[in-house]
C-alpha cells in the first residue's frame, strides 16, 4: 500500500500538464529519478520540457483526471 500523498511513476505517465492559469504544457512521457529532484519529461506542441517534480513547481496532481498543475519559475518553459 502507498503512503498518503505517494505516487507511482506509472500514474504520472500520459498525464496532462497545465500551468496554474490553465495553459496546456503537454503530456508526461517519462519520469527521471534524479537528485535533488525527479524530473518529468513533458512533450508539448513540438517542444520537450523537463519539469522538476518539487513542491515549488508542482501545485497539484489529480490521479483520476490524470492532470498535473504546475507553477513554473520564469523562463523554465522557454528552455
Amino acid at each position: 500500500p502507498r503512503a498518503e500523498g505517494e505516487l507511482f511513476y506509472h500514474e504520472l505517465l500520459g498525464a496532462e500538464v497545465v500551468t496554474v492559469d490553465g495553459t496546456s504544457v503537454g503530456r508526461v512521457r517519462e519520469v527521471y529519478d534524479m537528485d535533488p529532484a525527479h524530473l518529468l519529461e513533458v512533450k508539448g506542441e513540438g517542444k520537450i520540457h523537463l519539469i522538476p517534480f518539487t513542491e515549488q513547481v508542482i501545485r497539484g496532481v489529480d490521479r483520476e483526471a490524470r492532470r498535473i498543475v504546475i507553477d513554473p519559475p520564469e523562463g523554465l518553459l522557454e528552455l
